[in-house]
Order: structure tokens, then sequence, then C-alpha cells
């Protein structure tokens, strides 16, 4: 998957909240068995109030929302490969 793509996915999750500082988007090589590759979102938010490091961010029930919005925007946004669909 080129660069490009990549790009614009994660323009498109940075694009989608304000709440979003950053956002990298890499790609996972197929398994053995010949599983499809995966995308993986890493997602760096603003206003974050521990920065300890020793847990990940815990969510409030308003971030939920707003990332199953965020995952909404980007399946009508986004090309079919570009974004998990069960």
């Amino acid at each position: 998957m080129s660069s490009q793509i990549l790009g614009e996915i994660e323009n498109q999750l940075m694009s989608k909240s304000a709440a979003i500082s950053q956002a990298v988007v890499i790609v996972g090589k197929p398994d053995a068995l010949g599983s499809k590759q995966t995308l993986t979102a890493f997602l760096q938010f603003n206003d974050v109030k521990d920065r300890s490091g020793d847990q990940l961010l815990q969510l409030s029930d308003k971030l939920r929302l707003d990332l199953q919005n965020l995952e909404a925007d980007a399946k009508s946004a986004l090309a079919n490969y570009m974004v998990y669909r069960p």
C-alpha cells in the first residue's frame, strides 16, 4: 500500500476530530495462513490529562462516541479496502 494512501487515511482521521493532534497509519503484513493485510491507526489526542505513560488512555463516554463517529465517517469517506468492514 502506498504512502499516499496511508497519508489520505491519516488526513481523514485528523480532519474529522479536533481532539486528534496526530494520526499514524501502518500496514500489518499477512500471516503465514494468508490472512489479509491489516491497517492500524495510532492516534494522539489533545487534552490528555494523564501523561504518565503508565496506562492507555481511558475512554470517556464522549471520547468513545467521538471514536465511533470517526469510524463511521471513515467508512463513508474512504474506499472499502481502506477501512475494516467485518
